[in-house]
């Protein structure tokens, strides 16, 4: 996976490319960045990104422990759900994570707000929308 700046009068990241072989139906991938991405990215690589070990990789989240690979998935997702819980107090998991992200992105800038769907007691089916999260 490469980001690339196919632009030449953007600053920064302007694509994601993925090659072929790490595609399951092995047809490459080539798509922009939106302005809000790029955005996020460019504060991401930064001001962020130096701070994390090994930030001299070329990698976009570098392993904690080797410079020549990426974070390990299941490392990386133990990551984000542990700094959620510590700073939110909430425990989610990546995929609620994702879903939440998603919640947030459809919600819009109107005065919806977000609301995770609890089981109230036990033996009470749970009521799901998105992963457990629903925009209302």
């Amino acid at each position: 996976h490469d980001l690339v700046r196919l632009d030449g009068r953007a600053r920064g990241y302007t694509h994601v490319r993925i090659s072929a072989d790490d595609v399951k139906n092995h047809v490459a991938i080539e798509w922009a960045l939106d302005s809000d991405t790029r955005q996020v990215l460019g504060e991401f690589v930064n001001h962020y990104r130096p701070l994390l070990p090994n930030a001299n990789s070329d990698w976009l989240f570098p392993s904690k422990t080797y410079d020549d690979r990426p974070r390990n998935k299941g490392s990386l997702g133990n990551s984000i759900s542990l700094a959620i819980h510590r700073n939110v107090g909430v425990r989610m998991s990546t995929h609620q994570f994702r879903a939440l992200a998603g919640a947030l992105d459809d919600a819009g800038d109107g005065d919806e707000r977000i609301a995770l769907q609890k089981r109230e007691q036990p033996g009470q089916p749970r009521r799901r929308h998105g992963g457990g999260w629903r925009a209302q």
